[in-house]
Order: C-alpha cells, then structure tokens, then sequence
C-alpha cells in the first residue's frame, strides 16, 4: 500500500518540531545528529548586519555542509567557553510548497556560566529553506 500524501498542516508541525529539535541538538553539541538534518547540498550561512558599512549586510560566514560537519567535530579539542547555551527559536512564517518550505524564525540564545549567571547572547533570526526526501523534511 502506498503511504499517503502528508498534509500542509501535518507538513508544518513536523517542521516545527524539526526546527526545534535542531535547536536541541546545538544546545548539547550533539553536531553529528545536527548536521543529519542538512541536505548533502545544505549551505550554512551567517549574515550579520553593520553599522560601519552603513547598515548593509555582509556575509560574516558561509560553509557547505561537508565543511561544516569537519569545523564542528574539532569542537571537543578546542580550548573554549564552558558556558552553557540555550537557543529558544520561535517560527513566525512557514510556507509549504509541495516538497519545499521556507520558515522565517526569531530566535534568542542565552548563554550560561559556570557560576550560574544567565545573560542573553545573541538574538536574530533564521532563514531557513526546507527539501522533503523520501517523506521527511
């Protein structure tokens, strides 16, 4: 029996859930798990906007999946911040086109120290673009 087209809104909770689990997955720097999520053709991009070029916005950084995935196992032996972080991402538009999605997200990363005190880290948005493959997104 063939199994049956998922509608937009079953679509749009399973996106949901994924974009949060994401956000799990980063917060206990599970990376390999994370990066199970990316197309083998996914692009990771940072953009940030500068005051200093007159609010433009410039690509701070871009990696291809591969290279992503290298950068991110040599986490554990990099001599780093102990703080904890937490990502609270919250999904505000989420179009479903067949196979394909987009989702804009707000999100706020709170990071916390060794000694307990919790201060917001950064706070933006993601942009995010969505592939179905054999039924998951």
């Amino acid at each position: 029996m063939a199994e049956r087209e998922v509608s937009m809104p079953e679509d749009k909770e399973a996106l949901r859930e994924l974009i949060q689990d994401t956000a799990y997955l980063l917060d206990h720097e599970r990376f390999v798990h994370y990066l199970d999520h990316f197309a083998d053709t996914a692009e990771y991009e940072l953009v940030t906007r500068s005051r200093e070029l007159g609010g433009k916005e410039t690509v701070w950084w871009r990696m291809h999946k591969k290279e992503l995935g290298v950068l991110l196992a040599e986490v554990p032996d990099q001599v780093r911040d102990a703080a904890q972080r937490l990502h609270l991402v919250s999904p505000i538009a989420l179009e479903v086109h067949g196979d394909n999605a987009s989702c804009l997200s707000h999100f706020a990363i709170f990071r916390t120290t060794t000694a307990g005190e919790s201060h917001v880290y950064a706070v933006g948005h993601y942009e995010d673009s969505f592939v179905k493959q054999d039924g998951r997104w």
